[in-house]
Order: structure tokens, then sequence, then C-alpha cells
């Protein structure tokens, strides 16, 4: 509940981008710490659909111990990796229209 209410206070805080060199930093962190659901969820909070599936990925991954654990219980993370992929691909469009429409 605590990390609702700073993603809140950042939200609308945040009109020059002041959090987010930090928050980069925090990625990198949870990154090395292999703290792979937090990263994740400050990645979506970010709008890095991106990372966020590639997160996704290594979740997948992590700790399986067959083929078909994988399969059954974790490809729930490759449809989420799925999702990503394709919101950061709707994102990028969306960017590039409007980067085309102040040429």
């Amino acid at each position: 509940n605590h990390i609702k209410h700073l993603f809140n206070y950042i939200l609308s805080h945040n009109n020059n981008n002041s959090f987010t060199h930090h928050l980069k930093f925090i990625c990198t962190y949870l990154n090395e710490q292999e703290m792979y659901h937090s990263l994740q969820q400050l990645q979506l909070f970010m709008n890095d659909f991106t990372n966020a599936a590639i997160t996704s990925i290594k979740l997948f991954t992590l700790n399986r111990t067959t083929y078909l654990d994988l399969f059954e219980k974790r490809l729930n993370y490759l449809r989420n990796a799925l999702e990503c992929f394709q919101q950061g691909k709707i994102d990028t469009e969306q960017t590039m229209m409007k980067i085309q429409r102040y040429r």
C-alpha cells in the first residue's frame, strides 16, 4: 500500500521528470538484485514496456525445473511479455505519428 502512495506522489510531482533519473537507478538496482517482480512493476509504472517484457521473459525462465514446468506454470509470463511488447509498439507508433505531425 505504501508503494501505491509513492507512485501517486511521483505522478503528481514529476512535472519536469525530476524523478526519472532516480527511477532508472532503482531499476538497475532491482535488476542486479534479481528482484524481477518489483522491477517489472516499476517498469510498467514508467511505461517502459519493452524492458518490462524482457523482465517478464526473465521471470519465465527463472528457477525452472522442467520444460513441463515452463509450459504449465509459467506460460503466463510469456503472455505478459507479448502484451508488453504490443503496448510498446502502440506507444512507438503513436509517438511517431506525433513527430510527423509537428514536422
